[in-house]
């Protein structure tokens, strides 16, 4: 395995223990739930992936599609639900936002990926991926949220700069998709059906929708001040 394999599969463990630990707010037979669905996703996800069902693009729909969109759905409805409520208030800004440090390195191994051609260069900071930003400004803006009560103008800032740079990667990761290819044929997003890379749009991408779901649903229930 690749160190890139290596690095992404660590940072997908990893993010998916984090997730539990965020859960775990709102009580331990609810972290308990979380852990097991999280669990079963991540080897379907794997296993779909070895399997090449979800390199099949010339499939309407592709799987891929559909593989994709159910975690990133179910990451959005538990964060807006009445869950994601009690987790929202139990759990600290700092935590919140400190999870999102992972986009950090995360970014790191995008572009160690895109140096050997392994993904397209569009996706990473070289390119039109700027989501770099989000995660080391997450390390400062936990640090800050954490011993500042009048710290919430700025992670409404910095949570606004997050959505919008997270949109910006998921709509230049679905444009370069080969049924697009908006980039042209020799910048193709395929390497996101591969095992573990699959993990990025699987794991990484639904724990940065949580994070930021989360973070506006504590800033509209605490106030911007």
């Amino acid at each position: 395995m690749s160190m890139i394999a290596v690095g992404m599969t660590a940072l997908a463990v990893v993010v998916a223990a984090l997730m539990v630990v965020l859960v775990s707010r709102a009580g331990r037979g609810v972290a308990i739930a979380a852990a097991i669905v999280i669990a079963v996703l991540m080897v379907a996800e794997y296993a779909l992936a070895s399997s090449g069902i979800l390199r099949e693009w010339t499939r309407r729909p592709p799987p891929f599609m559909p593989a994709v969109a159910v975690p990133i759905l179910l990451a959005l409805v538990v964060a807006l639900s009445p869950l994601g409520r009690r987790i929202a208030a139990a759990a600290s800004f700092a935590l919140i936002i400190g999870i999102q440090g992972f986009r950090l390195p995360l970014e790191l191994v995008m572009h160690d990926a895109a140096t050997t051609g392994l993904m397209p260069v569009q996706m990473t900071y070289t390119g039109w991926n700027f989501d770099i930003v989000t995660g080391t400004l997450a390390i400062a803006v936990a640090w800050v949220a954490a011993r500042s009560p009048r710290s919430r103008g700025i992670v409404f800032a910095w949570n606004l700069l997050g959505t919008l740079l997270l949109i910006n990667i998921v709509t230049i990761a679905i444009v370069s998709l080969p049924m697009f290819a908006a980039f042209g044929p020799d910048r193709v997003n395929t390497w996101v059906a591969e095992p573990p890379y699959v993990f990025l749009p699987t794991v990484l991408v639904p724990a940065a929708v949580f994070g930021h779901a989360l973070t506006w649903r504590k800033l509209a229930a605490s106030g911007i001040g």
